[in-house]
C-alpha cells in the first residue's frame, strides 16, 4: 500500500520543494526509479559492438529528464525532513561523498516534531488515524457525551440549535472567529 502511495506522491509533488517527505516514501520512490533508470540504461546496450549508447538515445534522455525533476525535489523534501537545509544538496555532486549522503538520507531519522519546513509527516499520519473525520456530516451526528436524561435525538437537536445560534452570532459579527471556534468546540465537547 505505501509503495503505490510513494510512487503517486513522487509524481504529484514533482515541483514541490516545500514541506517534508517521510523516509519510506523517499526509499520506495528513489529505489524504484533508480532501478528503472539502471534497467533502461542497459536496455539500450548494443551487444554486437559491446558499447553503451544509452546516453545518445533520445527516449532514454527524455525518461531520465522526466525522472530527474521529481527526484531532485524529493531529495530536497527529505533533507527538510531530517532538518537540513536544501543547499546541502550541493554536497551530493562530490564524487563518493554524494553517494554516502544519498544512502544516509535513506536511513536518517526524521527531525522530531515540527521544524521550520513543517510538521513531521509521520506525526500527521498518526494524528489522522487516531482522530475521527471532522467533516460537516460527522460533526452534526457526533455523540460525544450523551446525557442519560435526554434521548439521542433530543441531544442532537439541542446541539444543532446551539450551533446555529453561534453561527447566527458570527454572521451578525457579534463574535469573532476565535470566539466562534471556542464556542463550537465547547458545544461539541472537543478539547
Amino acid at each position: 500500500m505505501i509503495f503505490f502511495e510513494s510512487i503517486k506522491l513522487y509524481f504529484l509533488n514533482t515541483f514541490n520543494v516545500k514541506g517534508r517527505t517521510r523516509r519510506a516514501h523517499y526509499n520506495y520512490a528513489l529505489l524504484t526509479f533508480g532501478y528503472l533508470s539502471f534497467g533502461l540504461h542497459f536496455s539500450f546496450l548494443d551487444l554486437d559492438e559491446f558499447k553503451i549508447f544509452a546516453s545518445e538515445h533520445p527516449v532514454y534522455l527524455l525518461l531520465l529528464f522526466l525522472l530527474f525533476i521529481p527526484s531532485f525535489t524529493l531529495i530536497i523534501r527529505r533533507m527538510h525532513d531530517i532538518g537540513v537545509n536544501a543547499w546541502a544538496m550541493l554536497f551530493v555532486l562530490i564524487p563518493f561523498l554524494g553517494e554516502f549522503i544519498m544512502i544516509n538520507l535513506m536511513w536518517a531519522l526524521p527531525y522530531e516534531g515540527r521544524n521550520k519546513w513543517g510538521p513531521n509527516p509521520l506525526d500527521e499520519l498518526e494524528k489522522d488515524s487516531d482522530q475521527p473525520e471532522k467533516n460537516a456530516e460527522s460533526i452534526w451526528t457526533k455523540k460525544e457525551t450523551v446525557n442519560t436524561e435526554k434521548s439521542d435525538e433530543n441531544y442532537n437537536n439541542e446541539m444543532e440549535e446551539e450551533l446555529q445560534k453561534v453561527e447566527d452570532m458570527y454572521k451578525k459579527k457579534t463574535i469573532t472567529s476565535a470566539e466562534r471556534k471556542k464556542m463550537r468546540n465547547k458545544i461539541l465537547n472537543i478539547d
